[in-house]
């Protein structure tokens, strides 16, 4: 049995958010009821597993959720920051357990995730979400916008 009416309230809740934007599925998905839900660290695998569009996905429902775009952004900026520490380390043949002191399991997944990434890579993100920081304490940036052109950034290079 189809429910034209859940049909319907999609439709003008697509129309009212993207007016008269082209609707394709990746709009559609974001008012589509979805069982997943994110969090920071589905956010950070997304970035680390260059999976943009599920990441801009995620970060589209934590919007939506009404997490807190500030504090979202700092722990973002940490996982950035603990994922360049263990390139780094990594590249330096050194043990990056001696540079962290977050909890082993969360230090281990945080290091398979970015196995595949150079420090350079990962240093521009950090500095592309330092440069975002000023933006968003000095000039009033929303930092939701900030983390959604940090894809466009990277998709750009």
């Amino acid at each position: 049995q189809i429910d034209f009416y859940s049909i319907e309230m999609i439709l003008n809740q697509l129309h009212n958010y993207y007016g008269s934007q082209s609707i394709n599925q990746e709009n559609m998905e974001v008012f589509l009821p979805s069982d997943k839900r994110y969090s920071i660290f589905t956010l950070a695998e997304y970035l680390y597993a260059r999976n943009y569009s599920e990441y801009l996905q995620a970060l589209k429902w934590l919007q939506q959720q009404g997490v807190e775009g500030i504090g979202l952004y700092g722990l973002f900026v940490s996982q950035i920051k603990n994922a360049l520490i263990i390139t780094l380390a990594k590249e330096e043949g050194k043990r990056s357990e001696d540079y962290l002191h977050i909890h082993p399991y969360v230090l281990k997944m945080t290091a398979q995730q970015v196995r595949l990434w150079d420090s350079k890579s990962i240093q521009k993100i950090y500095q592309y979400l330092i440069q975002g920081d000023y933006l968003i304490k000095f000039e009033g940036k929303d930092p939701f916008a900030i983390l959604e052109g940090l894809i466009l950034n990277m998709r750009s290079e």
